[in-house]
């Protein structure tokens, strides 16, 4: 019988404690959890041999020599602290996801579990589902040949009343990007080898934290995406593509079902429900290891933990805008140029911009002015917003005529150099982010195109892809998240 303590005693910890009751090899020895009547309620729902409650609570929980494993389900900054501080006094432990909040944190977790030789699994709980051991076997068998692609998201609407209650909203510990965004990363940490390389980022911000994220990568040479938000629904599915096939993998966080397509034409669809719940799994998986007296998982090991924790550092890195991504938009303005631009160009462009719209989630406004006169040459409004659109475009606008560069640009060179902070302290209409850009023939300025309605730096990358298309070259993506 292996004697569990729980460290925190929040509603996880509530689903955790009932799933560890289906096992007939575990046992809840104790809890610990800071606030006494929250403690009596939680004995109350899950009887025990003792908790321990106030302000040395963990540690006291530590210290008792009963218990064989800890679950650790503390918020996502006192993860590693009391990890390590368990592991210390010589329990295994089964921390929430995600474990660290930094590859750093992990390393350090990683020390102390091959120093004292105790195990320490993250409990990324879809990897030890039936569902997605079921797509590890079938990639490994070829059933879609070799992987070509990846692409996992997982948004869904939150109340803002629940937000505002827990420590989601905490620029240091919270954002989306840890709390669900993981359970993305982890398709892609864990079927996709090799060097990893962002390519951009893109999020929006609610206090500091992020609230929404999507990150574009090569890992191994081979494209991935992960996106996830509390702001939208998304089909909250993991996309494997493949040489021979695809696999649709949902939900993304506890996978229950998996749609195949081959190139041949054939198809499957595969049911694999929960082995009691969603909790179980990992329970059994952390049961098996201490019988065998291992200190890590070959489902999530170590290792692997190091390396998803490394891909969310890598999404965060790019929240905070460098040098190099102004030097990176300066040099969109100079390889996007024309030789002429007549009112025919205008026209191929402004409708090559609403073609590539239909690849958002937004709809748009529109607008191309021929400059220096400010003379309207093409203009198209989104239905419900329009007058809003036109006072972002015109700002946005005002920001280019004054800096001689596009209004994302003028918004990186503010946020890093302190510069243009004029437009800045104006809002609206000087709205912070891009959507105006200048259109350069024969190296002078003879136009500006305006975009407005997507956010999170979507407007500035659409007129990126429509001049691209029009003008048959290629230029580097900007790679930092734009709000």
């Amino acid at each position: 019988m292996i004697h569990w303590g729980i460290l925190g005693a929040g509603n996880i910890a509530h689903r955790f404690a009932k799933s560890l009751s289906l096992h007939n090899e575990c046992e809840l020895t104790a809890f610990s959890c800071r606030n006494e009547e929250k403690a009596k309620a939680f004995i109350k729902a899950f009887p025990c041999q003792t908790y321990y409650a106030g302000g040395t609570c963990h540690d006291d929980l530590l210290n008792d020599p009963t218990i064989d494993a800890i679950y650790l389900c503390l918020p996502h900054g006192l993860h590693a602290e009391w990890a390590i501080k368990a592991l210390n006094q010589g329990k295994a432990v089964l921390c929430e996801k995600p474990a660290v909040i930094s590859a750093e944190e992990m390393e350090a977790i990683k020390e102390a579990a091959l120093k004292n030789q105790r195990l320490f699994v993250e409990g990324m709980k879809s990897r030890f589902l039936p569902c997605y051991r079921k797509v590890k076997e079938l990639v490994k068998q070829g059933e879609i040949g070799r992987i070509t692609r990846i692409d996992a998201d997982q948004c869904r609407l939150m109340p803002q009343e629940r937000l505002s209650t827990t420590y989601l909203l905490d620029s240091g510990q919270g954002g989306i990007t840890l709390d669900t965004g993981c359970y993305c990363l982890t398709w892609l940490e864990d079927f996709l080898d090799g060097d990893i390389v962002v390519k951009k980022v893109r999020a929006s911000f609610q206090s500091g934290a992020d609230a929404y994220a999507k990150a574009w990568f090569e890992i191994g040479g081979i494209p991935a995406t992960m996106e996830a938000g509390w702001d939208r629904t998304t089909p909250n599915a993991a996309v494997l593509h493949g040489e021979r096939g695809e696999m649709v993998i949902t939900p993304v966080h506890r996978p229950t079902h998996i749609s195949i397509k081959t190139i041949d034409g054939s198809q499957q669809e595969l049911e694999l429900p929960y082995d009691r719940d969603d909790f179980y799994s990992e329970i059994d998986e952390v049961v098996t290891l201490l019988n065998e007296g291992k200190i890590e998982s070959e489902i999530m090991s170590l290792d692997d933990s190091i390396r998803e924790a490394k891909l969310n550092d890598m999404v965060r890195e790019q929240f905070h805008p460098s040098k190099k991504d102004i030097e990176v938009l300066f040099k969109q303005e100079q390889n996007l140029q024309y030789k002429q631009f007549t009112n025919q160009d205008a026209l191929a462009l402004g409708n090559k911009v609403i073609e590539l719209d239909a690849h958002y989630d937004r709809p748009i406004s529109a607008a191309i002015y021929r400059e220096p006169e400010g003379l309207p040459v093409f203009l198209h409004l989104m239905d419900g917003k329009s007058k809003r659109n036109i006072e972002f475009m015109e700002g946005k606008r005002k920001v280019l005529l004054e800096t001689g560069h596009s209004s994302l640009y003028a918004y990186l060179d503010h946020a890093v150099n302190g510069s243009s902070a004029k437009f800045f302290e104006q809002w609206p209409p000087y709205m912070p982010s891009g959507g105006a850009f200048p259109i350069h023939a024969a190296g002078e300025h003879v136009a500006t195109l305006m975009v407005s309605g997507i956010h999170e730096g979507y407007d500035h990358d659409l007129i990126i892809e429509a001049l691209s298309q029009l003008l048959e070259t290629s230029t580097e993506p900007i790679a930092c998240a734009i709000q």
